[in-house]
């Protein structure tokens, strides 16, 4: 979390992704990633919709940015 609260500025941007390796704070995370817009996956690719289904790495794409139908074919091209 701390890192997430530190980084405010970047994640107001159209134009970030990231992997989150969550391990504690799921609920604080999942909520402070969505409400910056953040569409959220697991390596599974499935989508994540609530915070009961955060834990290990997640990835995370914003609906907006360019690169998402990329970044959501590499993951689907990787299994």
């Amino acid at each position: 979390m701390a890192v997430l609260n530190g980084m405010r500025d970047n994640l107001q941007r159209g134009n970030i992704a990231l992997m989150v390796e969550v391990t504690r704070n799921a609920v604080a995370v999942y909520d402070n990633l969505k409400n910056y817009g953040f569409q959220m996956y697991k390596s599974d690719k499935s989508s994540i919709d609530n915070a009961e289904k955060m834990g290990g790495n997640i990835f995370c794409v914003k609906a907006e940015d360019s690169r998402r139908s990329v970044f959501l074919s590499q993951m689907r091209s990787a299994s």
